[in-house]
């Protein structure tokens, strides 16, 4: 049942996710799409491949959101400091994640870990979208704008 319930929550990147930076909606894009493969991977690679696999995805989605604080410093979002405490509570929970995948879970435990683990930081990461970077668009658009990226 709860396999069947994170499955529904599984999210793709769409266009009205865009946050006005060309460079961020390309990597937010493929993050979703990566998050997405979770279990495709689980299925085509055995335990150390996918926990390599998890692991790298998860220094993918932390660089992700260190590339948008060099954004937001970059166009002197007022809110950086709080947007940054948002970050930390992703951050978390792929440090909760990686305790998990350091204790070496068995085949099964580490195909769930991967799926729960994706889908998770693919809803955190569009709810993150809607709720708190539509926030920063107008920094970022008038950064662009003025051609000063």
């Amino acid at each position: 049942m709860m396999d069947t319930f994170l499955n529904e929550l599984s999210v793709l990147w769409t266009a009205d996710m865009a946050v006005g930076c060309q460079r961020l909606d390309q990597h937010n894009e493929r993050m979703f799409r990566e998050l997405a493969a979770a279990d495709a991977m689980a299925a085509s690679m055995g335990p150390a491949a996918l926990a390599a696999w998890l692991s790298a995805v998860f220094d993918r989605f932390d660089w992700l959101l260190q590339e948008e604080e060099k954004e937001l410093a970059g166009a002197g979002y007022p809110e950086l400091a709080f947007h940054r405490t948002l970050h930390a509570r992703a951050r978390a929970r792929i440090q909760a994640a990686r305790a998990q995948l350091a204790k070496s879970p068995d085949a099964e435990s580490l195909a769930v870990l991967a799926h729960n683990s994706c889908v998770e930081l693919s809803v955190w990461l569009m709810r993150h979208i809607q709720d708190a970077d539509k926030l920063f668009f107008p920094y970022v658009d008038k950064r662009y704008r003025s051609g000063s990226a």
